[in-house]
């Protein structure tokens, strides 16, 4: 076959993959707790934890990335109940032969720009934030020692807690943080602490920086 056909060919196939998966914002979310936890099997009860969605649509989203070949069905343990011993129910993981996973990482994995927006605007009201810094996850780093550090005053542990638990249902996967009042990050900062140099001196981006830290 011609390499112009076969680049057509490949196009159309990729056409009808984007056609089934990309059409709502919890297909996104599923597809992102799948990508984030590529050797593991979950089952729907898991899914609607860890994303936050209802099961009528988890259902929908599973059925639609298993048609699109984005998914494998599997089985996996259920829930343990006190009156009877775990049961196997159906599950579902990331298929590794998907022919475009790597383009889905890359598109999927990152921090896109109105994600960064949005990560900044959740952590507004957690009080008078002097730095924001986002690394690890988001990033695609392995060596941060946090995914986000939140440095200010006045700061509300509860507003800190719901901002997470929101990003998390986004991403799928627990998040990492640290949080300083403005008065101990400076000492530390001053003494090169080493947790926080951890943090500063691997990749990350700053969202918010009221120091102009270099």
């Amino acid at each position: 076959m011609p390499s112009f056909l076969r680049a057509r060919c490949r196009m159309g196939a990729l056409s009808m993959v984007l056609e089934k998966i990309f059409n709502s914002p919890a297909q996104i979310k599923i597809m992102r707790l799948f990508l984030y936890n590529a050797d593991t099997t979950l089952g729907a009860p898991e899914i609607q934890k860890k994303t936050q969605l209802p099961s009528r649509v988890v259902g929908k989203e599973l059925h639609r990335l298993l048609a699109a070949d984005f998914l494998r069905e599997r089985t996996v343990l259920g829930p343990p109940s006190p009156r009877a011993p775990r049961k196997r129910i159906r599950g579902w993981a990331l298929n590794a032969r998907f022919p475009y996973l790597p383009q889905f990482k890359n598109l999927l994995m990152g921090c896109q720009e109105f994600e960064r927006a949005t990560i900044a605007r959740r952590f507004a009201r957690a009080g008078r934030i002097k730095l924001l810094v986002i690394s690890g996850i988001f990033l695609q780093s392995d060596f941060s020692r946090v995914d986000v550090l939140l440095v200010g005053d006045g700061l509300r542990q509860a507003v800190i807690t719901q901002a997470l638990k929101a990003l998390e249902s986004n991403i799928g996967k627990d998040l990492r943080y640290a949080a300083f009042e403005t008065k101990d990050f400076l000492y530390r900062l001053s003494v090169y602490d080493k947790f926080i140099r951890d943090i500063l001196d691997y990749p990350h981006e700053k969202l918010i920086d009221r120091f102009g830290l270099r």
